[in-house]
């Protein structure tokens, strides 16, 4: 199903406005270009790693207190 959408100016970029019905998880995405004329545009990812980065974070925290402890 295509849907047609509006291209507009943004400052000095191109903004591009995405429907309702596809609305996406995060506030920031990934651009990827596949061919000429074709663009694919992901949730970014960053979330996700930041996620893991702050649980490995406390896990060496934690274990850091059991050593000690020990």
């Amino acid at each position: 199903m295509a849907t047609l959408t509006k291209i507009f100016r943004h400052g000095n970029s191109d903004a591009l406005r995405i429907p309702a019905d596809f609305r996406l998880p995060s506030r920031e995405v990934e651009l990827h270009q596949s061919g000429y004329g074709f663009m694919v545009i992901d949730p970014a990812k960053r979330e996700e790693v930041m996620d893991a980065l702050h649980a490995a974070i406390k896990e060496a925290k934690r274990n850091k207190r059991a050593r000690a402890a020990a």
